[in-house]
């Protein structure tokens, strides 16, 4: 491979990597879009989970939601109905799971 190859080669390689670093973006925003949405829509809908459907979503013990609730302020709180508000277990769902 000659030096003028190789430069041609290197140019089409940052090209590329520009186009895809232009699509992850504009993929992250869309994303953060439907995130968005789907957040206003829970909240809308007001729809509400017991224990046994907390620690089913998140796949836990309630020993552990009980530990949880003890050790992490920003966990969601039920309501005084005793269930959680999807919308802001969602949110916190996010926020841990995403990095957000």
């Amino acid at each position: 491979m000659t030096e003028q190859q190789f430069r041609a080669l290197l140019d089409a390689v940052n090209a590329s990597s520009d186009l895809i670093r232009r699509e992850v973006a504009t993929i992250s925003h869309r994303l953060d879009s439907l995130t968005e949405a789907v957040l206003r829509l829970t909240d809308q809908q007001g729809e509400r989970l017991s224990r046994a459907d907390v620690c089913q979503r998140l796949n836990i013990h309630r020993n552990t939601l009980s530990k949880r609730l003890t050790a992490d302020r920003k966990f969601p709180r039920p309501g005084p109905d005793g269930k959680w508000s999807v919308s802001e277990l969602l949110s916190w769902e996010l926020s841990n799971v995403v990095g957000g």
